[in-house]
């Protein structure tokens, strides 16, 4: 069953990356400069942030069943609807119905993990569920790359599509719900507005919240999008060519998700973990941007390292649901995800016109448009967001090990 909900995991990263493949066939065919082009590929990060918190009740209320096959069929019929069509505003409504469907991954991993797996491992399988998603990021950017080459971008997302129906079949199939055998039946459940209302009305849910969405950024700014096409630039090379690095940048987080575990064991700290990961990650990102090896070999054992260190900001959700009611670990990890996907709702359409002021070009362009010093002063942000997560969480309680909630639980009318 965690599996299966990790497949899905996995998947919805591929159509979440598959814009930056396909950005220059995008630009080309659609007649629209990176300005445009992050307003639409950012339509899918609004369906999912603002889903994260009812896919997180629904979750909790109903099981994991039901709301996963629904999903993957939104995905399917973003999909398809993204294939069928050259209109912005259409493209658009199918990139935010593949945002809302896959709203439904993660959590859908990390409440089966709670419900049938000891405590202790929860943020091992959170991890775990990160090297299945970072395997779907990887076969988005050189393997969706090559299908490229041999379909037009329509065709290949009908395919995505397909897979996406296949999914739901399997999740409707396979998945369970686990059985309530500790709790009576005669007890009611807590009524959903005062389990929000104790998940906000905490200040670390907030302050956790802004170190992921500060921490996002080099993957909803950077490796989901504008990596691609800076590769491209920056070694006067093919977009396969440039996807292999971008591919390496995930393999790292992925490697890194359940890595970080085990150093937030040795430190025992939820904030020497989080900052140590946001400071190296700074710090490397500088030396990307500004002073790259001229070896595109060695480029891609760099972004290797940068994927892995930027992995450790996945332990905050670990600090989240320790800081709230199991009942509510599903709610309170989609609240989190969601301020963590808020980075790509800001981070994609901003880039983009950066991009266009630094270039001053606008209309029908490519990525021949924007120099490889447009493409520096754009993705200067990106460091920036991993300096600024370091000092957020100078604010974060250290509750690492500790068994009391930083805010007294509010009572289920």
């Amino acid at each position: 069953m965690w599996f299966c909900a990790a497949l899905f995991y996995g998947f919805q990263f591929i159509i979440r990356v598959s814009p930056g493949v396909m950005a220059e066939d995008l630009m080309t065919t659609l007649s629209v400069d990176a300005c445009i082009l992050g307003v639409l590929a950012s339509a899918y990060y609004y369906g999912y942030a603002g889903m994260q918190i009812p896919a997180g009740i629904l979750i909790d209320r109903v099981g994991v069943r039901h709301p996963l096959s629904v999903a993957c069929v939104l995905c399917a019929l973003g999909c398809f609807i993204f294939a069928t069509s050259t209109d912005l505003s259409v493209l658009t409504v199918g990139r935010f119905l593949m945002g809302i469907g896959s709203a439904f991954g993660l959590l859908s991993c990390i409440k089966v993990s709670s419900e049938w797996l000891p405590p202790k491992l929860l943020t091992f399988f959170v991890g775990m569920a990160l090297i299945i998603g970072t395997t779907g990021a990887v076969g988005g950017t050189r393997p969706l790359s090559m299908l490229l080459d041999a379909y037009d971008w329509q065709t290949v997302n009908l395919i995505l599509g397909v897979i996406s129906a296949l999914i739901a079949v399997l999740a409707f199939s396979v998945v369970r719900s686990k059985p309530i055998v500790t709790q009576s039946k005669n007890l009611p459940k807590e009524n959903i507005f005062y389990a929000i209302r104790g998940i906000l009305q905490n200040p670390q849910t907030w302050l956790f919240g802004l170190y992921g969405m500060l921490m996002y950024a080099p993957l909803s700014g950077f490796a989901d999008l504008w990596g691609v096409p800076y590769l491209t630039k920056l070694f006067n090379t093919d977009r396969t060519t440039a996807a292999e690095a971008i591919a390496y940048f995930y393999i790292g987080v992925g490697v890194g998700g359940p890595a970080w575990s085990g150093v937030l064991a040795l430190f025992q700290s939820y904030r020497w973990t989080m900052a140590v990961s946001a400071i190296s990650t700074g710090i490397l990102f500088i030396i990307m941007i500004f002073y790259p090896p001229k070896s595109f070999a060695v480029t891609e054992w760099l972004y290797l390292f940068a994927g892995f260190l930027s992995s450790g900001q996945f332990v905050a959700f670990g600090g989240v649901a320790d800081i709230n009611l199991r009942s509510r670990t599903a709610t309170a990890s989609g609240t989190h995800n969601m301020l963590c996907m808020i980075s790509g709702v800001i981070l994609q359409p901003l880039l983009g016109y950066i991009l266009r002021l630094s270039s001053g070009t606008t209309g029908a362009t490519g990525e021949a448009s924007y120099s490889i010093d447009d493409f520096r002063i754009a993705l200067l942000i990106i460091p920036a967001c991993l300096i600024a997560a370091s000092f957020i969480v100078l604010f974060i309680k250290e509750i690492y090990k500790k068994d009391v909630k930083l805010v007294p639980e509010i009572q289920p009318a």
